[in-house]
């Protein structure tokens, strides 16, 4: 979360300084021991960086740190992947681009949004993102994933209830980055409680 701390209204001018804060916290992490860093914050990515040159920009960054370097956008991306999503159902705290998801091939069949600002994420009830999730997915039952792309609200909470209710796959961007960020460490345990991603990838 420090190194999103700058991005507080979501805007253009703030993704440069914010993405700039996460170079220098992932210097610091490296320094300081880190297997791995992942650069928080896929809006202020998204908006940095050329969406075909992440790879590319990862690398150098992992080259300049010396420990692997991968992102939130990067982990949200695979992890769509790994579950085979085709057509996504997006739910957003607040108003989020979608862009990125055509970008890599996914069929944004509807979203919803729960009209909240960045700095209130922290005190979103339990239960709203799954509740979203739910009126979503009745609205548009053609969706073979549910996503979830801001990792500052509790969407982990309701993966497991909304797999087994709609019996799809359930992606949030917390979960992906654990998940992403374990496995390219090298952890490969299976975890429960937290969807398919983290129990059967």
């Amino acid at each position: 979360m420090v190194s999103t701390m700058t991005y507080t209204q979501g805007i253009a001018e703030e993704a440069g300084p914010t993405l700039q804060l996460a170079l220098n916290v992932a210097r610091d992490m490296a320094k300081m021991g880190a297997s791995i860093v992942v650069l928080g914050g896929a809006g202020p990515f998204e908006s940095s960086v050329d969406m075909n040159r992440v790879q590319e920009f990862l690398d150098e960054t992992a080259d300049e740190c010396g420990v692997a370097v991968t992102s939130a956008f990067t982990a949200q991306m695979s992890a769509l992947k790994v579950v085979g999503a085709k057509r996504v159902a997006v739910v957003n705290p607040g108003i989020s681009p979608v862009d990125r998801l055509a970008h890599f091939g996914y069929e944004v069949v509807g979203t919803k949004s729960g009209g909240r600002g960045l700095a209130d994420l922290g005190r979103v009830p339990l239960d709203e993102p799954a509740n979203l999730g739910r009126a979503l997915l009745r609205e548009h039952p053609e969706a073979d994933t549910l996503f979830f792309p801001a990792a500052h609200w509790p969407a982990v909470a309701g993966i497991d209830a909304l797999e087994r209710e709609f019996d799809i796959p359930v992606v949030t961007s917390a979960q992906a980055i654990m998940w992403d960020a374990l496995r390219r460490c090298g952890i490969r345990d299976s975890i429960s409680g937290f969807g398919r991603l983290l129990r059967d990838h």
